[in-house]
């Protein structure tokens, strides 16, 4: 049905932060048909109750043992039953309405995908080293590929997913915005 989404969350020892980020899930999820949601968490490597809770939060679990946050994104795209994926760090939040967002935007037939600016609640030195870096190498890849800066959500058709094929397992960071830069060329190449 093209309207079921499956939410994917990987997440690595995240039981501090991704009972937020589930409650804002569910809260979107809450707005959509009953049925058209799935939520699938792909625990990696997983030392702390990150599993535990995301089962109170009725979430699918699955797991990954690599060390590659593109291959545990991955995996959970592989597990998806949804016709559109969206991945959302375990840390990060979604607004009540970006389900219907998401949906609504894709159907239009106007957008090949998307992802979010992020906004941080907390900072630390590894989000500025990885802001800094980002800054100085990744932002004029994009700016020249045209690609929007987005990171933290990304959301497509799983077709156009799999036709690009998924994120790139030889990035050990920043596969995100790879994705996004791939993810780019595409919709321009199908008009979007």
């Amino acid at each position: 049905m093209k309207d079921t989404i499956s939410v994917i969350i990987p997440a690595h020892n995240e039981e501090a932060y991704i009972g937020k980020c589930l409650r804002a899930v569910r809260h979107a999820a809450a707005r959509m048909r009953p049925g058209t949601v799935e939520i699938i968490v792909v625990a990696n490597r997983c030392t702390d109750r990150t599993e535990a809770v995301a089962r109170r939060y009725g979430a699918r679990v699955v797991h990954d043992e690599s060390r590659c946050i593109a291959a545990v994104r991955n995996t959970g795209a592989a597990a998806a039953r949804g016709h559109i994926l969206v991945t959302i760090d375990a840390d990060s939040c979604m607004t009540p309405d970006a389900l219907r967002e998401i949906r609504h935007m894709l159907h239009s037939g106007q957008y090949i995908g998307g992802g979010t600016r992020s906004r941080f609640d907390r900072m630390s030195p590894g989000i500025l080293a990885s802001g800094l870096y980002v800054a100085m190498h990744l932002v004029p890849v994009m700016v020249r590929s045209g690609a929007p800066l987005s990171g933290g959500m990304f959301w497509c058709y799983k077709a156009d997913f799999d036709r690009i094929g998924g994120f790139d397992e030889r990035f050990v960071s920043l596969e995100d915005m790879d994705f996004a830069v791939r993810l780019h060329r595409l919709g321009k190449q199908c008009g979007k």
